[in-house]
């Protein structure tokens, strides 16, 4: 198991910087910015930077699922709109548009910097849509 991370480094009055990272089975994306952290963060990215970060997340997914497959959200189970973070007993949510991306991290009240910890299901279902709405040619 290889100590996986990435980093979508922000760009000054526009936006902080994201990290992903692998915990066990799971990509953890975080902020790195100073508390107080906002209930909603977004993202807007141009092309290229929406390529990147498409990239980085499918190969961190890529490492720890070799089996992994992009598909549609057809339930509770696999939407990644809404999700319970068993971690830090509370619920959070991401969004994927044109523009760029939004998450209302599950815990900024306990000065956690977390924006979303995917799973195998909701990371196939994000990355699905992910390239998608960037319109990507991948």
């Amino acid at each position: 198991m290889t100590d996986s991370r990435f980093m979508v480094l922000g760009v000054p009055d526009k936006r902080p910087t994201i990290m992903g990272y692998r915990k066990g089975k799971s990509i953890i994306l975080e902020v790195l910015s100073d508390p107080p952290y906002a209930r909603g963060i977004s993202f807007e990215f141009t092309k290229h930077e929406y390529f990147v970060f498409y990239r980085q997340l499918l190969e961190m997914a890529q490492e720890i699922w070799p089996d992994l497959v992009l598909k549609e959200i057809t339930g509770a189970g696999n939407d990644y709109g809404e999700y319970y973070d068993r971690e830090l007993d509370n619920d959070g949510s991401a969004s994927i548009g044109a523009e760029g991306i939004s998450f209302w991290p599950p815990a900024p009240h306990l000065e956690s910097n977390r924006l979303y910890r995917f799973t195998k299901a909701k990371i196939q279902t994000y990355l699905f849509d992910l390239k998608k709405y960037a319109d990507l040619k991948v």
